[in-house]
């Protein structure tokens, strides 16, 4: 992939600094407080990516803001401590929307979905808005270098616009990305680009053409890609503001195993999913209803009246702090979500596997390879397959040594402070022309 000159633009280990730094590879530091600015779609767990990477760079010193939809700012300024623009379509919630990408799923399966996703919503309906936003913030506020969530492309138009870099951040989307870029989505921003005065968009995207950064090993969910400028870094798990375990999980012998169920915040917050979700975590809570042990379920706002009561041993919440959670979590069942699943990762927690839509059956099936789990069709799964999964998981050490494989591939990884001092300071200079 190539920079607006033609030449390969991804940043390496003892390169030239370009202008606006100081020294070279990992010694290179920004000369000046920096304008960074992050793009994300209105979804919480694309914003979730860019918290470690945002809050990095704010502990440098630099003037970093969060662009996404006005409804996430409480997430973003409350929870993750970022400065926030609202801009864009809170396309989520848009029936419309909801009403094709629930069709589509429902009758022609994820590819369906993938298509309409990819290239009528993303790549199509939410990219002027949030391009005409993001140029009304640049009036008082104009960034030296832009990150975008890898499947939101106003960001990548305004940079280019600007004539200034943008690094793609991976959240999980990226391989959906490459394989729906020639057909769906590339034609979508050939118009938007022909609107802005920009040329057509190249045969391969490029929003990835300086630096694609993703918070896992590259062999694990994007092998085969041919994308050179992948900048592979350590996961760190983002933190939120007051979060602590609860008091009855911190309490438990430590001989009790613990089964903690998330299967997506996607679909318990979209009405048209609703009826998917509701019908895996009942699978699911059946699957446990004899299990001797203490199992945890967050079912989303509003929904624990629905699945109650249970028996004594079965939570179900709103809402439970993943990344502390799965550290004491003898299974995770998930619904295999790109941060979810690195969280298990991090926590050495094994996996029951129900994915639905997205990348989540890819991630699905890259990490049953990989023996870190059991994976299972969400559609057809019956109560006593999920039950004898879960014990499987539960009894078989291996599941858990896999995943502790990839863990510490994952530790290999450069640290976070790394990849922001040699990739995203050392980009914030002016393209050339």
């Amino acid at each position: 992939m190539n920079s607006a000159d033609g030449n390969p633009s991804s940043i390496a280990d003892g390169a030239d600094p370009l202008p606006g730094t100081v020294g070279s590879g990992s010694r290179a530091v920004a000369a000046r407080p920096l304008r960074i600015l992050f793009t994300s779609l209105a979804l919480p767990a694309h914003i979730r990516p860019h918290e470690p990477l945002a809050r990095a760079l704010l502990r440098r010193g630099h003037d970093v803001r969060l662009a996404t939809a006005a409804s996430l700012e409480r997430l973003v300024t409350r929870s993750y401590g970022i400065p926030h623009l609202p801009a864009g379509l809170d396309w989520a919630t848009d029936p419309d929307i909801e009403r094709r990408l629930t069709s589509a799923l429902a009758r022609d399966g994820n590819k369906a979905f993938c298509r309409v996703l990819y290239g009528e919503v993303l790549a199509g309906q939410c990219v002027l808005p949030m391009f005409e936003d993001l140029l009304e913030h640049t009036r008082h506020w104009a960034p030296d270098v832009a990150v975008n969530d890898c499947a939101e492309w106003a960001g990548p138009l305004l940079a280019q616009s600007m004539g200034i870099r943008n690094l793609s951040a991976d959240n999980g989307l990226l391989r959906n990305v490459w394989d729906h870029h020639a057909d769906n989505i590339r034609p979508r921003l050939t118009e938007h680009r022909s609107a802005l005065g920009l040329g057509p968009e190249p045969r391969t995207p490029s929003s990835l053409d300086h630096a694609v950064l993703t918070p896992a090993p590259q062999e694990l969910f994007l092998a085969d890609l041919p994308i050179p400028t992948v900048q592979p870094y350590r996961h760190e798990n983002p933190r939120q503001a007051r979060e602590e375990l609860p008091r009855w999980v911190r309490e438990l012998p430590h001989d009790t195993p613990l089964v903690y169920v998330m299967l997506g915040s996607s679909g318990n917050c979209a009405p048209g999913m609703a009826a998917g979700f509701h019908r895996a975590n009942r699978t699911v809570l059946e699957s446990l209803a004899g299990f001797d042990g203490a199992v945890i379920v967050a079912v989303g706002r509003g929904n624990v009246s629905q699945y109650l009561p249970q028996p004594r041993h079965i939570r179900v919440v709103e809402y439970a702090p993943q990344t502390l959670v799965l550290r004491r979590a003898n299974v995770f069942v998930t619904h295999c979500g790109f941060g979810g699943s690195r969280e298990a990762i991090e926590a050495e927690t094994p996996m029951v596997m129900l994915p639905w839509f997205a990348d989540q059956p890819l991630n699905g099936r890259e990490m049953a390879a990989r023996g870190m789990g059991l994976l299972l069709d969400r559609f057809t799964a019956t109560p006593s397959q999920v039950r004898d999964a879960i014990f499987e998981v539960l009894a078989e050490t291996r599941y858990r040594a896999a995943v502790s494989a990839v863990r510490r591939r994952m530790m290999a990884l450069p640290k976070l402070e790394k990849i922001v001092g040699d990739v995203i300071e050392s980009c914030a200079a002016p393209v050339p022309a």
